[in-house]
């Protein structure tokens, strides 16, 4: 998808302003090249954001640094695949954005998905973490989204609005600090390098849930995560 300079200038400071103080879209994008242009063109500056983090991590690391360390999970590899590009995409959108639109029904969608990662969690805790647990626990929620939203009303209230910025700003701190069960021995300072990028990719991925939509936002995830999954 070629991209002119003038609508990656525009994209990205569109970026900044929602980045510095998060706001509110009347009317997301509809599915099309330009829906795609937007996801294409934050999915880029997420990349290079991380980019630069990993090289600022990998100097420190040869000045003597100690990161912490990673968790390693016996996942057969076709299971890693789907927990790490489709389940992981799907359910964190769902549960740190989905519900940014402000309607009940997708804060009831965001209160399911939290539910369903709960249950997820315990089983994986369990060592009994299976493809079709993770499917089956996913269309239950989307069930139950379906018939609970059935009827209301899509009013946003005006408190939601009032302080939209706090909601993205503290979804997006929760969203890097629930990353930091991927370590063991994690602590504050220099280990909050590890998470920065998911706290900043956090405001990237409210971006493109508000400004196009939460299927955008998931796609943008999973390109992200498909990117990082084959690279290392």
């Amino acid at each position: 998808m070629l991209v002119s300079w003038i609508e990656y200038r525009a994209v990205a400071a569109d970026l900044a302003d929602f980045v510095r103080r998060p706001s509110m879209s009347e009317q997301q994008m509809s599915f099309g090249r330009p829906a795609f242009l937007v996801v294409a063109i934050v999915l880029s500056i997420d990349i290079a954001m991380t980019l630069s983090l990993i090289v600022l991590e990998t100097g420190l690391e040869a000045n003597g640094y100690e990161p912490p360390t990673l968790i390693e999970f016996n996942y057969s590899f076709p299971l890693e695949i789907f927990l790490t590009l489709v389940a992981a995409p799907v359910l964190e959108e769902a549960l740190f954005r989905g519900w940014l639109t402000g309607y009940r029904r997708d804060i009831r969608f965001a209160a399911f998905a939290v539910g369903s990662l709960i249950l997820v969690s315990l089983f994986n805790r369990a060592g009994i973490v299976a493809v079709n647990l993770v499917a089956l626990v996913f269309l239950i929620v989307v069930a139950v989204n379906w018939y609970t939203q059935r009827g209301l009303s899509d009013e946003i209230t005006p408190y939601f609005r009032k302080n939209f910025h706090w909601f993205v700003w503290g979804s997006s701190l929760l969203f890097g600090l629930s990353h930091l069960t991927n370590y063991s021995d994690a602590t504050f300072g220099l280990d909050w390098l590890y998470i920065a990028s998911q706290m900043l990719g956090g405001l990237l991925l409210a971006y493109t849930r508000v400004r196009v939509g939460l299927w955008a936002a998931i796609l943008h995830h999973a390109a992200f995560n498909t990117l990082f999954f084959y690279a290392i």
